[in-house]
């Protein structure tokens, strides 16, 4: 009995290691298909990253032979509007100049959205005077809200200093689309600029800034692409609008270089709320006035 039951265990033995070598041998297999896996994964990646390089210069590089006729066209189109014309050729050239403005703001769109892309994009540290940068970008767009008997309303956190650190420009180039943006999706009401700071540190602030409307709305699905480049929305009441394809995806990739995000609260035909964060520091001589 002692013989068979060794005999037995033995053979249960001998049974046990032939598994733990099958599971052996399939565990290797594993790791070296993983391993394969990995190298094409990191082969793929390599290519994509490549071609996004490739991408991005070519929209770069297409953004500036664009620019240069279309500055030259901008450049005659004024010279002929100083010329003697009659109405409907007035009219005509200012459409037509128009609509070099807009193919221009739509390629300095791509040009920068291209230079982030490939990490050629800085940000400058000078002079930033808050206030100032807001009245700029209220008064350019004051027109267009009046059009549409629209009110561009202003509260800005009197504790924030009234000169910062940063880059002036792409900070009111992110206001600027986002209040663009509330004018041509708006009929009634008003449009609010919120800015209040939400973390102060000796040398530095982070601000949080708001843009509201009364406007069209968009529904979620609209939220969810709404920051995707070269995205437009479908639904046909926005098709009226053009505009939106790279404007947000740009504004998204700067306050990200701002070491903010932004995010937007929307609900269909009852307007939107877009809010960004962004840090800058804070000048250390503060003028008397603004």
């Amino acid at each position: 009995s002692i013989n068979q039951m060794a005999n037995a265990m033995k053979a249960a033995q001998e049974d046990m290691q032939i598994h733990i070598d099958q599971a052996i041998d399939d565990l290797n297999e594993t790791m070296e298909t993983l391993e394969s896996q990995n190298v094409e994964l990191d082969i793929a990646r390599k290519e994509a990253l490549e071609a996004s390089r490739i991408k991005s210069e070519f929209l770069a590089n297409t953004s500036h032979e664009i620019r240069t006729p279309l500055n030259a066209i901008l450049g005659f189109i004024n010279l002929i509007l100083k010329s003697p014309l009659n109405d409907e050729q007035k009219e005509q050239m200012e459409t037509i100049r128009d609509s070099a403005l807009h193919l221009q703001t739509v390629m300095n769109g791509v040009l920068d959205f291209s230079k982030i892309e490939s990490g050629k994009l800085t940000l400058d540290y000078a002079l930033l005077p808050l206030r100032k940068l807001i009245d700029e970008v209220t008064h350019t767009l004051a027109p267009a809200a009046h059009e549409k008997n629209l009110q561009i309303i202003t509260l800005i956190d009197p504790s924030i200093p009234k000169h910062l650190l940063g880059d002036g420009l792409r900070f009111k180039q992110v206001i600027s689309a986002l209040v663009a943006n509330a004018i041509k999706y708006s009929h009634f009401g008003n449009i609010k600029i919120k800015i209040h700071a939400i973390e102060k540190l000796e040398t530095q602030i982070s601000l949080q800034i708001s843009v509201s409307d009364q406007g069209t709305g968009l529904t979620e699905e609209e939220q969810n692409k709404l920051f995707n480049p070269f995205n437009q929305l479908d639904s046909a009441t926005n098709r009226e609008h053009e505009g939106m394809g790279l404007s947000l995806a740009l504004c998204k990739k700067l306050v990200e270089r701002m070491h903010g995000n932004i995010s937007v609260i929307s609900e269909k035909n009852k307007g939107s709320t877009f809010t960004f964060t962004a840090r800058f520091g804070i000048e250390k001589r503060q003028p008397e006035i603004n």
